[in-house]
């Protein structure tokens, strides 16, 4: 099972990196999981999230966004996984979130 997680962010380059590595860092990685970062073309510090996710490895995607709906969607439209997690800037998580996440779906699980 993969995960994809959608993080739209404007304006705060450094939050977001902080907060992708956090998520990254704290997930057990016991199933696959692709980070999308979705931006606005719009965003004056657009050339500061590239240079901040150059080496994330992450999937950048950058449209004509209205809103943040329009950035989640536009994340979700390229996702791989099964699930998908919307977080933002802000967002924390517990350590082993993928591994919490892929027990609550498990089907033997009851």
């Amino acid at each position: 099972m993969k995960i994809s997680i959608i993080h739209p962010s404007r304006g705060r380059p450094e939050m977001a990196r902080a907060t992708a590595s956090n998520w990254n860092l704290k997930a057990n990685h016991i199933c696959e999981f692709d980070y999308i970062l979705s931006l606005d073309n719009d965003d004056l510090k657009l050339s500061e999230y590239q240079q901040r996710f150059n080496s994330f490895g992450c999937t950048i995607v950058i449209g004509n966004n209205k809103n943040v709906v329009d950035a989640m969607n536009a994340g979700s439209k390229i996702a791989q996984g099964e699930i998908l997690v919307c977080i933002s800037d802000d967002f924390d998580c517990e350590p082993g979130w993928d591994e919490f996440i892929i027990s609550q779906l498990d089907p033997e699980k009851e």
